[in-house]
């Protein structure tokens, strides 16, 4: 059978869908180019945010309206009332070695569920040259009353270093440059099987061949435990300095009622440690505006949090509720005091960026070559490239513009 497999999503879910691409092929099956040339879709979803459940939903009636075969995969599996829905079987996040039985039930109409919650280990992968995205694990071990995705994959199971350092080897065989280590939280990773972060990336960089390791969001109270060993690694020249680790908010109050874990000041001497000791490292975040018990006062905590610490990237999301968290039987915040909130921080976010990305004008960066016409510098700065540059290549790039979020350059 002909398959397509169509991802939404972070990180995680990218890796996931490379691993069922090499599952299917392994399984006698053959990947299509588009749906329309498949003879099952499978849809590997995202329940992060609600705006992206809504694309899926109608993706998903457009298929049935065809009547086209498919498999609900991913974290939208977690609302078990699809698959009666859609009359169509499903996958959970953790059971991807059942993807080519779930493929099958599709085409002969059955609606199975494979939710077994089961590591990843030593599953095969389809690359996608220059960049390998490698899961270092599922779930993690917290329960922030806002997220859906620790319902759908609700336990923290590690990879072994030995399978992640397998796949890279693969990955670097195959031509990949750029190696994506993600996980729902990496700063978990390990806590179940006796090993840490900064132990799989000593392992990690010790690879042979011409790479680079971007490290997935870690969450500050992880990152807090091994800040001394993390910068540490750092400093090889195989590991991008970028750090992203999430704050969602800069009240104390509102992160105790999120149920996050840390506090402000765990987040601000994080930064503050990387920046003193890695030279040139670019900081990333996540804030949440408009949570259920934000008051205004909330607010201005957490514009006065992002006007001090200043981060390279924010990724900012207007809260919406989500089903069977916490959050969402609490009482909501009016729809217009949300979006007034969050284009105030867009506005702050937008003028903050393109303040910071001025101070490149005119410097020279080394960048990796990941996309066309697009690259990353060694801190993970994007670039956009002009003149020759081929994809996988390292170049030189006189920074001569730039946006509020991108670099722009040439080579020449």
């Amino acid at each position: 059978m002909r398959v397509f497999i169509k991802t939404y999503g972070c990180t995680l879910n990218r890796a996931d869908g490379e691993t069922m691409s090499a599952l299917v092929r392994q399984g006698g099956h053959s990947l299509a180019a588009s749906e329309e040339d498949a003879d099952v879709v499978v849809v590997n979803t995202c329940t992060v945010k609600l705006t992206t459940e809504n694309k899926i939903m109608s993706y998903l009636r457009r298929l049935k309206g065809q009547d086209k075969k498919f498999v609900i995969a991913g974290c939208m599996t977690v609302d078990g009332s699809l698959m009666g829905k859609f009359n169509a079987p499903m996958l959970g996040p953790s059971s991807l070695r059942y993807v080519n039985r779930a493929i099958d039930d599709a085409a002969s109409g059955n609606a199975n569920y494979y939710g077994v919650v089961e590591s990843k280990n030593f599953l095969p992968k389809a690359f996608t040259p220059p960049i390998a995205r490698i899961s270092i694990g599922d779930g993690c071990t917290d329960r922030c009353f806002f997220c859906q995705s620790r319902l759908a994959r609700p336990k923290l199971i590690s990879q072994s270093i030995k399978s992640i350092v397998l796949q890279m080897e693969n990955a670097i065989k195959e031509g990949c440059k750029e190696i994506q280590l993600s996980g729902c939280d990496t700063g978990a990773y390990g806590l179940d099987i006796g090993t840490n972060l900064v132990k799989l990336l000593e392992s990690a960089v010790k690879v042979d061949g011409d790479f680079m390791i971007r490290i997935g969001m870690a969450n500050p109270h992880h990152i807090r435990r091994m800040a001394e060993g993390l910068a540490e690694m750092y400093g090889n020249e195989k590991i991008y300095r970028f750090l992203h680790t999430s704050v969602q908010s800069g009240s104390d109050k509102v992160l105790k009622e999120m149920a996050r874990g840390h506090d402000l000041r765990d987040f601000e001497d994080i930064v503050s440690f990387f920046r003193k000791n890695v030279k040139g490292i670019m900081i990333e975040t996540d804030v949440i505006v408009g949570y259920p018990t934000e008051t205004e006062d909330d607010f201005r905590k957490t514009i006065g949090m992002l006007e001090k610490v200043r981060p390279d990237i924010v990724n900012l999301s207007k809260f919406t509720p989500r089903k069977g968290t916490e959050a969402a039987e609490m009482k909501q915040l009016p729809s217009e005091t949300i979006k007034h909130r969050s284009a105030k921080v867009a506005a702050l976010l937008k003028a903050m960026g393109l303040e910071k990305n001025k101070g490149y004008l005119g410097k020279s960066l080394r960048v990796l070559i990941t996309e066309e016409g697009k690259g990353r510098a060694e801190n993970y700065k994007q670039v956009a490239v002009r003149g020759k540059a081929r994809l996988g290549d390292w170049v030189d790039v006189i920074i001569t513009d730039c946006t509020g979020t991108t670099l722009i350059g040439s080579t020449e």
